[in-house]
């Protein structure tokens, strides 16, 4: 699980409130200080407790969980419970710190997009680093923010496959929006959660670059959590730059989805899957990959694209390396 300290900076609150001051529409309220400080109690919360009987209500009673630590994906509050108290059992204490946040709110749902670090102390003696980055999206069910779909990973090292458990980033703050993020009108909720599916089938195969940067940001809006080292990206150009170099090797790539969930309000959207990658090289040579992929999204021109995306594989607990490859993905 992802971790920070209660003792968060007010200076990182404001920041994420601040850039959206000026950015209201009628019946859309965008990072309110409530919904900020609501949102920060509850990552603070996860950082500083490990009794899952208390942490539990922060989850949705039907929210899905992709966790570290293969299998790893969990669904509901039961399974949720189980597996995170399990971890925390070894546990003798853990103090954590926030590297950066940054939380996206239309009033209804949002997102926030976390790397934390924390060192722990094992009840057998042991010590242990980490640093993980997080993405949650959150729903407001009743008066309460809670957590529909969480994704936490460590990037991996390509040269080893091993993951990297404890990989330092620097610290960028939060981030600057250029624009508004959540133009109306809304559009109907559950055609977007089927819009969402389609995102995902039609942009994963993508293998060229500058097409792949069209479902993203636009420009400087946009933070991707990566699949290996160094393991964050912002911005639509340093997505590019970092992803061009193994597509342009690429001719074709075909997808098969696996597990999938979506919600939108019609303004705000998000999805979580897991899904397998058969990628042709322009060279013949055929690799399947599999993964995990949350995304948060907005509209622009009338089409959904991703200001949040985190992509990320489970660690084998065993080896330390991470699994690449679901042995049930199946290609014609």
């Amino acid at each position: 699980m992802g971790n920070i300290r209660r003792g968060l900076k007010s200076g990182m609150v404001i920041g994420a409130t601040s850039c959206f001051a000026s950015m209201a529409l009628a019946g859309v309220q965008f990072n309110t200080a409530a919904d900020v400080k609501a949102i920060t109690d509850v990552e603070t919360a996860l950082a500083t407790q490990t009794d899952m009987n208390k942490l539990i209500g922060y989850y949705a009673p039907d929210a899905y969980v992709q966790d570290i630590i293969a299998p790893g994906l969990y669904h509901g509050r039961k399974q949720i419970h189980e597996s995170f108290a399990k971890q925390f059992e070894a546990v003798k204490s853990m103090k954590g710190a926030i590297q950066d946040l940054n939380i996206v709110s239309d009033g209804k749902m949002a997102c926030a997009a976390v790397r934390v670090s924390f060192d722990s102390e094992m009840k057998d003696g042991s010590k242990l680093a980490m640093s993980v980055r997080q993405l949650d999206v959150y729903k407001k069910i009743g008066t309460k923010w809670q957590i529909i779909m969480q994704q936490t990973s460590v990037p991996m090292d390509p040269a080893t496959g091993m993951a990297v458990m404890n990989a330092q980033l620097p610290v960028r703050g939060p981030m600057k929006w250029s624009g508004n993020l959540f133009p109306s009108p809304a559009v109907d909720a559950v055609k977007a959660k089927e819009d969402l599916r389609h995102w995902v089938v039609n942009s994963s195969p993508i293998v060229d670059v500058d097409e792949m940067i069209k479902v993203l940001g636009p420009d400087k809006d946009a933070l991707l959590f990566d699949l290996t080292t160094p393991g964050e990206y912002r911005g639509t150009a340093e997505i590019r730059a970092a992803y061009a170099p193994s597509m342009n090797q690429l001719k074709s790539a075909k997808i098969q989805l696996g597990d999938f969930v979506s919600e939108s309000d019609g303004i705000f959207g998000a999805q979580q899957d897991t899904q397998s990658l058969r990628i042709v090289g322009k060279d013949d040579s055929v690799k399947v990959i599999s993964f995990r992929e949350t995304d948060c999204f907005h509209r622009i021109n009338g089409k959904w694209v991703s200001f949040f995306e985190s992509l990320s594989w489970p660690v084998d607990p065993k080896t330390g390396k991470s699994v690449i490859t679901d042995p049930n993905a199946k290609f014609d």
